[in-house]
């Protein structure tokens, strides 16, 4: 049975101020087992190297049956929230997201992650680094669902070497690997054209694509949380061999938008886009 969205929204903020209340972030070293997934802050190095950019990621092993979400969740759940500590002189990047999965709570479609996924970023050095070892930690709150929720919120801590040579650590490697395979692609190749304004309730975004046999693997993904994930998308084959996908603008869509950011899965590829209206 279905709830109705907007207490599940409200459940899904209290859970988590719950959470905040009676769960005083603790450090972590590096992982930690917790209900309905395990988490481990990983890098791509053992040890780094002066002015040489590196990665570090919040890997998520789900539970079967649990979900965590993307950074736009849809119009139920939170997405993960990362808050990373470098010391002085040391960069960090915006935070990559793998493409997203259609899931669900409660009944209600939202977007996230079913699949073990890292969330990760890229970290610089200074030109200039003295110390022996660098300690790179993240402060992380997410929210994990399955028939209910559970809102989760601690910090993690990696010590990472410091040499003239970096070495990479190959236990991880094929993780951040995957995720990168993940990463949806330039859709440079891609003709999409909004047929729409910003205003209208309906979304029509044209596609002259090649799309799969099977339009159940055709969906868009909003990243501003402009399309509403409660409504089911129309996809139509028009008469010059190109493709309209209907979908409906979110009750809490942003205003004032220019562009329509999204992830377009077409079958098993996934491809970043930003047209504008």
């Amino acid at each position: 049975m279905k709830l109705d969205r907007k207490v599940l929204i409200g459940a899904c903020y209290l859970l988590v101020f719950l959470g905040w209340s009676s769960l005083l972030a603790e450090e972590v070293e590096k992982s930690s087992e917790l209900e309905g997934l395990s988490v481990e802050l990983i890098s791509d190095h053992s040890t780094i190297t002066a002015g040489q950019p590196f990665l570090v990621g919040f890997h998520i092993k789900h539970q079967k049956g649990y979900h965590t979400y993307w950074k736009n969740p849809g119009l139920v759940g939170l997405a993960t929230n990362l808050k990373w500590k470098v010391p002085e002189g040391y960069t960090v990047s915006g935070l990559k997201w793998p493409y997203p999965e259609l899931s669900s709570m409660a009944g209600n479609p939202c977007y996230g992650y079913e699949r073990d996924v890292t969330l990760y970023v890229t970290v610089t050095p200074p030109k200039e680094v003295t110390a022996k070892k660098v300690n790179i930690s993240v402060d992380a709150i997410w929210m994990c669902c399955a028939d209910s929720c559970f809102p989760g919120n601690e910090s993690f801590s990696i010590d990472l070497a410091v040499d003239k040579k970096a070495v990479v650590n190959n236990t991880h490697l094929s993780l951040f690997n995957l995720a990168k395979e993940q990463m949806p692609a330039s859709s440079s190749t891609l003709n999409t054209k909004l047929l729409s304004d910003s205003t209208d309730q309906s979304i029509r975004l044209k596609v002259s694509a090649m799309l799969p046999k099977n339009l159940e693997e055709v969906y868009l993904f909003s990243e501003d949380g402009q399309v509403s994930s409660a409504e089911k998308q129309v996809i139509e084959k028009q008469s010059n061999g190109s493709w309209v996908i209907t979908s409906q603008r979110c009750e809490f869509s942003p205003k004032k938008v220019t562009n329509l950011p999204s992830v377009l899965r077409l079958g098993d590829k996934y491809y970043r886009i930003n047209p504008a209206y």
